[in-house]
């Protein structure tokens, strides 16, 4: 019996399970990173579906009719607008509440969200980068007030997101196209209201 051939049978054969082994362990780490990966797209999705719900819901498209319709007004109005300065989502009447704070904070948390990584970014531009458009462009002046009353860096979230829904109209449409839009909005909310 020579002793170098076993060894050498028996370091071949350890040699092989640990390939096998090795070889196993990759595609059980690729299982893995494919289950992460499903893992991460149906949180994503289930987040990116219950911010659709809340922009379809009564509470927030009311808040948005406001800011669209009645927040340039109101805003000339002292006591709101030293409410605004303040930051008050509410009034010391409790039927009273400050919908563009409703508006900003929902746009804030979205962009929070996308900014940390747990909403991917193109698919909330790709559905929600218009409303996000649309409603900076409304809230602007709040956004300038809170900046110089409250902090200067209040609603950069929601500031991320509107330069990526920016970027994501420029990308696609141009600057012309974006220009001529942003003035076609001025002047149709300048139109008298029908009834």
């Amino acid at each position: 019996m020579d002793w170098s051939a076993i060894s050498a049978i028996g370091t071949a054969a350890t040699a092989l399970v640990v390939a096998v082994t090795a070889l196993f362990g990759f595609h059980q780490l690729k299982l893995t990173r494919i289950q992460l990966e499903q893992l991460r797209r149906a949180t994503q999705l289930e987040g990116a579906v219950k911010i659709f719900d809340y922009l379809s819901s009564p509470s927030y498209l009311e808040a948005r009719h406001f800011v669209a319709t009645q927040l340039a007004a109101s805003l000339e109005d002292p006591v709101f607008r030293q409410e605004v300065q303040l930051g008050v989502i509410w009034t010391q009447n409790m039927s009273t509440v400050h919908h563009e704070q409703v508006v900003l904070r929902t746009f804030e948390t979205i962009g929070s969200h996308v900014q940390e990584g747990l909403l991917d970014c193109d698919v909330i531009i790709s559905t929600v980068g218009l409303p996000a458009l649309v409603a900076w462009e409304h809230l602007s002046p709040v956004v300038e007030i809170h900046r110089s009353v409250v902090h200067s860096r209040m609603w950069e979230n929601f500031e991320r997101l509107h330069e990526a829904a920016k970027a994501w109209f420029l990308a696609r449409g141009g600057r012309d196209r974006f220009d001529g839009w942003r003035e076609r909005l001025a002047s149709y909310e300048r139109r008298e209201p029908t009834v």
